[in-house]
């Protein structure tokens, strides 16, 4: 299955600068910018269902099986093709065919679980995105100024989230997403393609990132808001 990752950065781009303008019809005092990244992270999600995508948020890792379902490890948000896709979960499967176990069910268990999960979307054939929201210009206490930590928020970030997605054996589409504001658009693209170089600096298995830029309302010193995906190489691979 392959996923355009040009077309997905172009929704994720429109759905930030519609909710700005929408804040901006609504006379808010604070733009999208001023929003806390789960917020955000609705925004994305909802302009990637409208857009007709299958849309999943907080995704337990698929190949994470050592620990209990609330620790876990998640994804910020996984897309399947079709809004009524359902995406299955290899470690609840195991764990239910291990529960029949010493049953009466026992001998049915792995046919049962295999029709039970035959339509749903297998982990492998989903994109996983894990999400970073960073900006030039932050509020702090209210207050709009300079970040302060923008350098450093800018490459960490991504590269604990493309850390998460490399390690998972069982994902093999995926992308570090970094949702960046910006004084400019030169300063945008500028700062993304140099965190993509220290990504690989680092090791990472991240490819050329894909960047959407888009005009925002400029409240607190950011004028503009990116988008950049940084596609996942060599997944899915033990």
């Amino acid at each position: 299955m392959e996923y355009a990752f040009s077309e997905i950065a172009g929704v994720l781009r429109d759905a930030l600068v519609a909710a700005d303008e929408s804040a901006v019809a609504e006379q808010a005092v604070k733009g999208v910018d001023a929003l806390r990244e789960i917020d955000l992270h609705a925004i994305l999600a909802d302009g990637l269902a409208k857009a007709g995508w299958g849309v999943h948020r907080e995704i337990p890792y698929p190949a994470d099986a050592a620990r209990g379902d609330n620790d876990r490890d998640r994804c910020d948000l996984v897309l399947t093709p079709s809004p009524a896709d359902r995406l299955a979960d290899p470690v609840h499967a195991g764990r239910r065919v291990a529960a029949a176990e010493g049953t009466l069910f026992a001998p049915m268990a792995d046919r049962m679980e295999a029709d039970a999960s035959r339509d749903a979307v297998e982990p492998g054939d989903a994109l996983w995105l894990e999400i970073k929201v960073v900006a030039q210009h932050r509020y702090r206490h209210g207050v709009p100024g300079p970040n302060r930590s923008y350098s450093s928020e800018l490459v960490d970030g991504p590269a604990s989230d493309a850390a998460k997605l490399e390690c998972d054996t069982i994902i093999r589409h995926a992308a570090a997403v970094v949702v960046l504001f910006t004084e400019g658009e030169d300063v945008a693209r500028h700062d993304l393609l140099e965190m993509a170089h220290r990504l690989l600096d680092r090791d990472l298995p991240v490819g050329t990132p894909i960047i959407e830029c888009g005009p925002i309302h400029d409240r607190a010193g950011n004028a503009c808001v990116a988008v950049a995906l940084l596609p996942m190489r060599g997944l899915g691979l033990e």
